[in-house]
């Protein structure tokens, strides 16, 4: 594992969302999906009275949005080089600099459009409004989940055998 080079990488994230953090932002944070033909990501900050905030459609940082993207794509690649495996990340800078990263796997089967760190399959009934997702499809990821996640579970047996 080259910890070297992640840290390195997750130093040029920071760096990047440090240049658009708002004044008034507690944290910034980013939740992106990566797949091998797909990616996108959430931009939106906390203020110190607890209050969330994201861009207007006029005023979204496209620029800082698809480097953070590209950059990520580059930290999943780098990190699947040591059977480290993810598809979803959030990325959460303070105000002090500090920063926490967080990864998890979810199939791009079981995700959907602007729900990220979950699959459809982890969601609750009572949720699927929020994210506009169809009854039927939400029954359909819940039955499946583990033929779903067998395609995970098979590549990291074989990652163990090497």
């Amino acid at each position: 594992m080259n910890v070297a080079l992640y840290d390195m990488k997750y130093i040029e994230i920071a760096k990047t969302i440090w240049s658009i953090m708002p004044s008034e932002a507690k944290e910034y944070v980013v939740q992106c999906e990566i797949f091998p033909n797909t990616e996108s990501c959430k931009l939106f900050w906390n203020t110190s009275k607890g209050i969330k905030k994201e861009y207007s459609m006029e005023r979204f940082p496209d620029e800082v949005a698809t480097k953070l993207i590209v950059l990520f794509r580059e930290l999943n690649e780098i990190m699947s080089l040591d059977s480290n495996l993810w598809s979803h990340c959030q990325f959460t800078l303070m105000e002090s600099g500090d920063f926490k990263i967080q990864f998890v796997y979810i199939e791009e089967e079981d995700s959907w459009n602007m729900l990220y760190m979950r699959g459809i399959s982890d969601l609750r009934e009572d949720e699927l409004d929020e994210y506009c997702i169809p009854k039927e499809i939400w029954l359909d990821r819940v039955a499946r989940k583990d033929e779903i996640y067998q395609i995970k579970k098979d590549v990291e047996s074989k990652c163990k055998k090497y």
